[in-house]
């Protein structure tokens, strides 16, 4: 199984803050936060995939958050994913489950993206 990682600095807005936000500022968001996915895993020279399983490991500042909460940003990793051109799609053709992992580190909040061969 092939497998490729990579690291997205500092954390995603959960789906409460998100939700919170007015229209227009949930699409800047959503813009920036795709783009630091795409940004990464070009810095990270990502080879497109075809078909993959996606783990992402969370590392979180404190317990503040609640963890589904958290791993909400998935769904910025996958539209980073099609932007850099690393995926085809998001759709189940192309991308077959995810593994969501949790840690914490109060000095550098993180989200390290793993791309399984599927």
């Amino acid at each position: 199984m092939a497998t490729q990682t990579f690291t997205v600095p500092g954390r995603f807005p959960s789906l409460n803050e998100f939700y919170r936000m007015p229209p227009m500022k949930q699409n800047r968001v959503k813009q920036k936060c795709d783009e630091a996915v795409a940004w990464a895993a070009k810095g990270a020279r990502i080879h497109r995939m075809e078909r993959v399983r996606i783990r992402c490991a969370w590392f979180e500042p404190n317990h503040r958050r609640d963890l589904d909460n958290v791993c909400f940003g998935k769904k910025f990793v996958c539209d980073g994913l099609v932007k850099a051109g690393v995926l085809i799609d998001d759709k189940p053709r192309y991308v077959v489950g995810f593994v969501d992992e949790f840690a914490y580190d109060e000095e550098n909040p993180r989200i390290v993206v793993t791309l399984e061969t599927a």
